[in-house]
């Protein structure tokens, strides 16, 4: 069990934790599949682009603005499609529109009037800029990918943050839905997580990578942190 009279400060993972990027993605992605002729299901896109995106931040640092762009040319490459330049920047338009998970708001709230909050996001600053009025509340740190010129789950990530929180150890509680991109390079520094499984009773991403790496505490959704962190 965690301490929580313990933490000073909770950072979250932006994507998939705090924000529904499977419904952002679905919203932009199935639509231009359709236009196109091309039918797949709910979770074959995702796959889809779990597998691309992954390819692409693989191949060596570029901005995410170029990996939302490249990740929708590789599926495109992958069905044999062929994308207009507004659908292959669909991506990179749509982002700033993915909305919260109705959960998120509320707990930070909440939260914020106990702990030091922070972002730690695989984004650009200026698309993040445009994610965070969604958030509603002010976050003391925001660590992107494009500030550390690497992506999750790159050690250097979580090591960037950990400079600039400037905490001693155990002070800080990382939260998180991925496992592959955040619990296992987190917790492998000693960071104490929360993994946030926003997938229970429904899909899962079997294009993740798998993982052994275990959190400290698996939780369901955002109320439930913010009650048991309350």
């Amino acid at each position: 069990m965690l301490d929580w009279e313990r933490f000073e400060l909770i950072s979250f993972d932006c994507y998939g934790t705090l924000v529904d990027w499977e419904a952002g993605i679905l919203a932009t992605l199935q639509p231009t599949l359709s236009r196109h002729g091309c039918t797949v299901s709910d979770q074959e896109a995702l796959e889809l682009y779990a597998q691309a995106e992954s390819v692409v931040e693989d191949e060596g640092w570029a901005t995410y603005r170029s990996v939302l762009t490249r990740t929708m040319e590789a599926i495109a490459n992958e069905l044999d499609l062929s994308l207009d330049d507004d659908e292959r920047d669909g991506f990179v338009r749509s982002l700033p529109e993915w909305a919260p998970f109705k959960d998120t708001v509320p707990a930070l709230e909440s939260l914020a009037q106990r702990y030091r909050l922070a972002v730690i996001a695989n984004v650009d600053d200026d698309l993040f800029a445009q994610t965070a009025p969604r958030l509603e509340v002010p976050f003391e740190f925001i660590v992107t990918a494009e500030q550390v010129q690497a992506y999750k789950p790159s050690s250097s990530v979580f090591t960037a943050a950990q400079a600039r929180f400037g905490l001693a150890e155990g002070r800080w509680l990382h939260v998180a839905q991925s496992r592959y991109h955040d619990i296992a390079p987190a917790g492998a520094l000693g960071i104490d997580t929360v993994h946030l499984d926003r997938h229970a009773g429904h899909w899962t991403n079997d294009a993740t990578p798998a993982t052994s790496a275990e959190p400290n505490l698996t939780l369901g959704s955002m109320r439930e942190l913010a009650q048991l962190a309350g």
